[in-house]
C-alpha cells in the first residue's frame, strides 16, 4: 500500500513528510488504543513502521502480492504503550492554562486538546 503522511503545523496547516513522496509498507496489523488508530507495517527493508490513520492521505493500495511478513504477528509485538487520557472530564475541572511547546510538538498539541484551541 502506498500513502502520503502528514503533520499539522503552527497554523493548523498539514505539513507532508518526506516531501510529499508516498510511502510504501505491506501492512501487518491496525491497531487500536484511547480512540487512535495506527497501521502497522513493514517497509521495504522489512523494518516495522508505526502510522496513525487519520495521518494518512491519498492512501492506494497495490495489486503486488507481499511475501510473508517477516517476523510473526504476536501479543508481544502490538504491545505499544501510548499515554492514557480521561474524557470524562466535569466543568469545575476546567483550569485555563498558557503551553509553550517546540514547534514540531504540534500535532500532539492538536491531537490532545483539539483545533478549538488558540495558538
Amino acid at each position: 500500500m502506498a500513502f502520503r503522511y502528514y503533520k499539522y503545523d503552527i497554523n493548523k496547516k498539514k505539513v507532508y513528510y518526506y516531501g510529499g513522496k508516498p510511502r510504501r509498507v505491506r501492512p501487518a496489523a491496525l491497531l487500536v488504543n484511547n480512540d487512535g488508530y495506527y497501521l502497522l507495517g513493514y517497509d521495504k527493508r522489512d523494518r516495522r513502521k508505526l502510522y496513525r490513520i487519520d495521518h494518512m492521505s491519498h492512501v492506494s493500495m497495490h495489486t503486488e502480492r507481499y511475501q510473508e511478513l517477516p517476523e510473526k504477528l504476536d501479543a508481544k509485538m502490538t504491545q505499544l504503550s501510548f499515554s492514557a487520557g480521561n474524557p470524562f472530564l466535569r466543568q469545575e475541572d476546567i483550569t485555563w492554562v498558557k503551553l509553550r511547546f517546540r514547534r514540531h510538538d504540534v500535532d500532539k498539541v492538536l491531537d490532545r486538546f483539539g483545533f478549538n484551541i488558540q495558538m
